[in-house]
């Protein structure tokens, strides 16, 4: 049969189709519960695979400290450098931590 003896007859009205028909606002909205339903299920999944895990103290030796002698409130660009007694002060406090220190200044 050809497609010309398908279609209904001139004049003649064509049933509509059997079946419920979807609105289009209900595809946009089965897509945005998919797509939350995708991110939840992804952030869960991060959330239980990257739990803070606590270190514990650290029992030995450290092998170095790098140390920018400033003091707190201190800015290098500002022009407002430590005094030696500030530095010196600060290294005997770290200097029984570690036998390696190096210094920025």
């Amino acid at each position: 049969m050809t497609a010309r003896a398908l279609a209904a007859p001139p004049g003649s009205h064509a049933a509509p189709p059997a079946g419920p028909t979807a609105s289009p606002g209900r595809g946009r909205l089965l897509t945005l519960c998919a797509l939350l339903l995708v991110a939840a299920l992804h952030g869960a999944g991060w959330y239980a695979w990257n739990r803070p895990v606590a270190l514990p103290d650290w029992r030995g030796p450290i092998a170095g400290f790098a140390f920018a002698p400033f003091q707190r409130g201190q800015d290098g660009e500002a022009g407002e450098f430590p005094s030696a007694a500030e530095i010196a002060g600060d290294l005997r406090t770290i200097a029984p931590l570690t036998r390696r220190i190096r210094t920025y200044t």
